[in-house]
Formats: C-alpha cells, structure tokens, sequence
C-alpha cells in the first residue's frame, strides 16, 4: 500500500529511479519495493494528465478506484494527487 513516506522518498528523488536504485541496491532491506516506486509513478503521471484535462471521465473513474485500491488512506491520495500537480521531473 501507498503511503505518504513513500510518496516522500519517490519526491525526494524527483522520480529518478536509478538514484534510488544505487542508494539501495545493497542494503538487506529497501523503505519501498520497486514495485510501489513505478506505481507511485503511474499514479502521479495519470493524476496529472486528470488535473490537466487531458483523460476521459472513464479514465479518471478508473484512476480513483486504483487509488482507493493503491493507497492506505484518503489522506495519501490527497498528497498524491497534490503532488501531481507540482512539477517534480
């Protein structure tokens, strides 16, 4: 599940993965699995394309229900999404 320290770590890198690959590609235990990271990421970029105006109602019909089913609780998809609005690339 999604949450907001880990929106933090994908923020803290600006969505470089490979930065938050090397820090811990050696250590026994990562704050998130990779697979959080590129979900994290899809989750920003389809947010932004929604704020945007650029999707259909369907899509972002869709985008909420994977939100609730991503994220622990309202208050990590209200960062999510805030996030998606600020410029983090």
């Amino acid at each position: 599940m999604i949450d907001k320290s880990k929106i933090d770590i994908f923020l803290k890198y600006k969505g470089f993965y490979e930065g938050f690959y090397r820090k811990y590609r050696n250590k026994d235990e990562k704050p998130m699995s990779d697979d959080d990271w590129f979900l994290i990421h899809e989750l920003i970029t389809e947010s932004s394309l929604v704020l945007k105006g650029l999707t259909s109602e369907e899509f972002e019909k869709k985008l909420n229900k994977k939100l609730v089913e991503s994220c622990i609780d309202k208050h990590a998809i209200a960062y999510l999404k805030e996030s998606s609005s600020k410029k983090i690339y």
